[in-house]
């Protein structure tokens, strides 16, 4: 069996540049490195929140009421959520934790008068 011409371009260059291959190794070596460290912090992580999830007194929760719906009563519901504003939350209470309650109220005031301007705006382009 005759191997390829490219095989063999390669081949003998790698056999004329060592470092190329020595480099080549090395990066091989880093990214398993890499990939290794990647799943020890999955894992550790998985390890955690299985951890914290065993430490809830399950036991612990008590049903204080049952609410019935009849099947024709029309409740005074807020309307559902879609996913992006679920994220919207959860993003303004990791701010609102980390930055306090200044920074919070800023940036919903800043917020609120950006929806106020682009109300107006959008009553003068549609009109």
């Amino acid at each position: 069996m005759i191997p390829p011409k490219e095989l063999l371009g390669k081949l003998r260059f790698d056999a004329e540049q060592s470092q190329s291959v020595m480099e080549a190794v090395n990066y091989r070596v880093q990214w398993a490195k890499h990939q290794e460290a990647q799943r020890k912090k999955e894992e550790e992580e998985k390890e955690k929140e299985r951890v914290a999830y065993s430490q809830i007194d399950w036991h612990g929760f008590v049903v204080v009421e049952t609410v019935d719906f009849q099947p024709g009563e029309q409740g005074n519901f807020p309307p559902p959520l879609r996913p992006e504003d679920i994220g919207r939350r959860i993003l303004a209470e990791k701010r609102y934790e980390q930055f306090g309650v200044r920074v919070f109220f800023r940036l919903f005031r800043v917020i609120r008068g950006f929806r106020y301007l682009l109300g107006i705006f959008s009553k003068f382009v549609l009109t």
